[in-house]
C-alpha cells in the first residue's frame, strides 16, 4: 500500500485514532474537506446578472456549495447548466483564448478583483450582517432588478480588473456603477493600507473543460481557504492542541520503532 508496511499502516492509525481522541477531548473539530481541489468536478445554475454575473456552483458528488463569476468573456468559452465541468488548472491566470481569435491571451487576476469577490461571498455568508465586511451597496435578495444591476457591476469590474484588460468591456449588459465601486475602491484601499488584504488572498481560478465534450470552458473565481496570504493565525487554544496531537505522533512514531 504505498510502500507501507504493514506495522507502519496499522501504527498510523493509531496515531490517527488518538488525535481524533484528543482533539474532540478539547473540542476542536476534525479537519475536514473545505475546498475545491484540482480534478474535481462542478456544476453550474444560473444567478442573477445578464451573460454572465452570479453563478451557483456545486461539487459533483461532494458537499461543496458557492457562488462564482466567469473570468472570460468574447472568446467562444462557455458553460452551461446541463454538463459537469472538470478543474483542470488552478491558479492566477486565465486559459486564454480558444477560438480563431488571438487577441484574447491569457489574463492575471489583479488584487482588486480579488478582494471584491472575496468580500462578496464574505457578505453573502453572513446574511447581510452590519460588521462583516462586504461589498457596499451589493443587493443579494430581495429586488431581482437591483440584485441583477449589483451582480452586473462586479462581472465587470472582474472583466475589467484583470490584467491586460478584455476588449470589449462591456458584454454583461450592464456597467460599472460608480454610486457602488467608487465605495468599493475606496474600501479596498484602505483594507490594504490597514493591513487586512495582501495580494490576491485565497481568491484562485479555476480553469475549466466540459467533461462531456473535451471543449474548453469559461474560467471561473473560487475561493479556496489557506491556498494564499489570508490564512488567520491559530489561537492560543488551537496551537496547543495541535501541539498535543504532534506529540501523540511522535509517540506513535515511537512506539512502531520498538
Amino acid at each position: 500500500m504505498n510502500g507501507y508496511n504493514e506495522m507502519k499502516t496499522t501504527t498510523l492509525k493509531i496515531t490517527s485514532i488518538l488525535g481524533l481522541a484528543v482533539a474532540l477531548a478539547v473540542g476542536i473539530p476534525t479537519l475536514s474537506r473545505a475546498a475545491i481541489e484540482l480534478h474535481d468536478q462542478v456544476t453550474f445554475l444560473d444567478g442573477p446578472g445578464a451573460n454572465g454575473g452570479i453563478f451557483h456552483a456545486t461539487e459533483v458528488g461532494g458537499s461543496l456549495t458557492f457562488d462564482t463569476f466567469c473570468t472570460e468573456t468574447g472568446i467562444q468559452q462557455y458553460i452551461n447548466f446541463n454538463d459537469p465541468f472538470e478543474v483542470v488548472a488552478l491558479g492566477l491566470t486565465t486559459s486564454g483564448n480558444m477560438s480563431a481569435d488571438s487577441s484574447f491571451v491569457p489574463r492575471t487576476l489583479q488584487p482588486y478583483v480579488a478582494w471584491a469577490y472575496h468580500e462578496f461571498l464574505n457578505q453573502a455568508r453572513n446574511a447581510n450582517d452590519v460588521g462583516v465586511g462586504g461589498l457596499s451597496g451589493f443587493v443579494y435578495s430581495g429586488d431581482l432588478a437591483l440584485e441583477t444591476a449589483s451582480a452586473n457591476s462586479l462581472q465587470e469590474l472582474i472583466w475589467t480588473g484583470l490584467s491586460p484588460t478584455y476588449a470589449p468591456v462591456s458584454t454583461s449588459g450592464g456597467t460599472l456603477d460608480p454610486t457602488i465601486t467608487d465605495q468599493w475602491l475606496t474600501n479596498f484601499n484602505n483594507d490594504v493600507a490597514n493591513g487586512d488584504w495582501t495580494g490576491t488572498g485565497d481568491v484562485q481560478i479555476m480553469q475549466l473543460v466540459n467533461v462531456r465534450t473535451g471543449a474548453t470552458a469559461q474560467d471561473q473565481l473560487v475561493e479556496i481557504p489557506g491556498s494564499g496570504n489570508q490564512n488567520p493565525v491559530p489561537e492560543a487554544n488551537s496551537l496547543a492542541t495541535w501541539s498535543l496531537l504532534l506529540l501523540t505522533g511522535v509517540m506513535g512514531l515511537t512506539y512502531r520503532r520498538r
